[in-house]
């Protein structure tokens, strides 16, 4: 008698779900939703970035930059940049960072540029550590401090950053910095 409750339960349940399945439209895949018959690759992240995705906005930016696909235009890179960047998308706010601190498409600010890359750094993107940590011991854009640079770096150097490692090492030969600092 259980048994046949228990198949009889089991059975009514599958037909709930085959139900369900009929009138429930299958949601798109990604890759359902991010191409359109007859649409370039380019096209198709134009019409991602436009509706707010961070990643493709950041990627059209960087197309914008190098010259992918599209006549070099540092304004649109800065422009689909800083929508990705201000979204916390780690790899805008970075390059957003190398163009404030190149003059690339905005007026060149190495505060703006230390801003920016703090934002990526804290999120754990290992270039912008060491860019961070490049301005804190120059003291561009930042006042000079050599344990914040120091600290930047060796966050950089727990990824691998050689150069991190490098300019730290420079600085505990120098004596601005203790070697457990």
């Amino acid at each position: 008698m259980l048994a046949e409750k228990t198949a009889a339960a089991q059975a009514a349940a599958a037909r709930a779900r085959a139900v369900a399945q009929e009138r429930t439209p299958a949601a798109p895949t990604a890759e359902q939703q991010a191409s359109l018959p007859g649409e370039s690759e380019l096209d198709r992240l134009r019409r991602i970035a436009e509706g707010g995705d961070p990643v493709a906005q950041a990627s059209l930016g960087l197309r914008y930059y190098r010259g992918q696909g599209v006549r070099r235009d540092l304004e649109e890179a800065v422009r689909w940049t800083e929508m990705a960047a201000q979204q916390g998308e780690a790899r805008a706010q970075s390059n957003l960072g190398f163009y404030y601190m190149n003059g690339e498409g905005v007026q060149r600010d190495p505060a703006q540029a230390a801003r920016w890359w703090r934002e990526a750094a804290a999120q754990g993107l290992q270039q912008a550590q060491y860019n961070l940590g490049l301005l804190y011991e120059t003291g561009r854009g930042v006042t000079a401090d050599p344990q914040e640079a120091a600290k930047w770096y060796r966050l950089a150097i727990a990824q691998g950053d050689r150069q991190a490692k490098s300019r730290l090492d420079n600085l505990v030969r120098r004596g601005l910095v203790s070697p457990e600092n």
